[in-house]
């Protein structure tokens, strides 16, 4: 059991380290150097757009603030557009631009060269079975991301 409890201590530290590794990477576009934040941000705009700052703070957990100073130099860059919304104008909606739909392509095929020059001494067996892995625990965090912390006393 104690075996167990390292293994997956030790597999908890080093999901923390991937995601920190690959979010800290920092890509050069075209007209702008992007933060994994930035990136992030892009991302989840592409994925529903158009999105409003609001909706895409609950998808980066988040504040609408911290959302909107990201927004400021993509939208500088060109990156992403602003649409007033009709029926609101109060409201804008995002979404990416073709500018920032090349820096996002330019992106993923950085990403893919990081990762596929990682994975070199991996047979494709052994890269299957860490997907299947990854693919099964993201699944059961997600079913189960409730985490109620009971007051002592």
């Amino acid at each position: 059991m104690e075996n167990r409890q390292a293994l997956i201590q030790e597999m908890l530290t080093s999901l923390i380290r991937f995601k920190k590794t690959m979010t800290s990477v920092r890509i050069s576009c075209p007209g702008a150097i992007l933060s994994g934040s930035q990136l992030s941000l892009l991302m989840i705009i592409r994925r529903h757009q158009p999105v409003t700052v609001n909706q895409a703070a609950r998808e980066l957990s988040m504040t609408p603030g911290a959302v909107s100073q990201l927004l400021e130099s993509l939208e500088t860059t060109g990156f992403v557009d602003k649409i007033v919304r009709s029926d609101d104008r109060r409201s804008v909606l995002l979404s990416v631009s073709e500018q920032g739909q090349y820096a996002l392509r330019h992106f993923e095929s950085k990403r893919y060269e990081l990762v596929t020059k990682a994975l070199r001494e991996f047979s494709d067996e052994e890269i299957a079975i860490i997907t299947k892995a990854h693919t099964a625990i993201l699944h059961q965090l997600e079913q189960n991301n409730h985490i109620t912390v009971q007051k002592e006393g």
